[in-house]
């Protein structure tokens, strides 16, 4: 009889599994969600484990608001403005947690600084003199030059201010064997440019 209520034990177990049997951590949750999040980048299943997370483990609140940025982050890579709701949360339910406040202010005002930016900043559209020798190119930084390859394939830079311009490769052919420039843009500092 032993051995036989040992064998439907032993065969339960086996029709309905061991998993259910076992309860997972929030610790354990957490590295699921990672794996998700960075391995697989399925970062919609990430963040309904990190919710999952923040939900039925909110009494580790350490994990629970580090479960709310990683949420946030992922929102974030997806180009969603839920992850500024996330961050919020962070900053007020998780007081308690510096850290994870802290980065969720930096996240937050991350987020917000182009929109800022944006507020404060006007188009300006100005028409280039005309050099009919522009293929592909674009502006310096300065807003003063503009790199382009001409039509001899050489790269080159006209200056907007005085219209004159200064070739600075010599060795461009559109003929066999053909050797051009194409996506010519200046160094930030204005001292290089770069070409393919």
């Amino acid at each position: 009889m032993r051995t036989t209520l040992l064998t439907a034990l032993a065969t339960a177990i086996m029709l309905t599994g061991a998993q259910p049997l076992i309860a997972q951590s929030g610790h354990d949750l957490f590295q699921q969600a990672l794996v998700k999040e960075r391995a697989d980048g399925q970062l919609r299943e990430a963040i309904a484990l990190y919710e999952r997370i923040a939900e039925e483990f909110a009494a580790d609140r350490e994990l629970a608001a580090n479960a709310l940025l990683r949420v946030g982050r992922c929102y974030e890579t997806l180009g969603n403005s839920e992850a500024q709701r996330a961050y919020q949360r962070v900053v007020d339910e998780y007081a308690d947690q510096a850290t994870m406040v802290a980065e969720a202010r930096a996240r937050l005002r991350a987020l917000r600084r182009p929109l800022e930016d944006a507020e404060d900043s006007t188009i300006v559209v100005r028409r280039v003199p005309g050099n009919p020798g522009f293929l592909m190119g674009g502006p310096a930084p300065d807003g003063r030059r503009f790199a382009y390859t001409d039509y001899s394939g050489n790269v080159a830079l006209w200056n907007l201010v005085t219209g004159e311009g200064q070739r600075l490769t010599r060795d461009g052919s559109w003929e066999p064997p053909e050797q051009y420039a194409i996506n010519v843009s200046v160094s930030p500092d204005g001292q290089a440019a770069a070409y393919t």
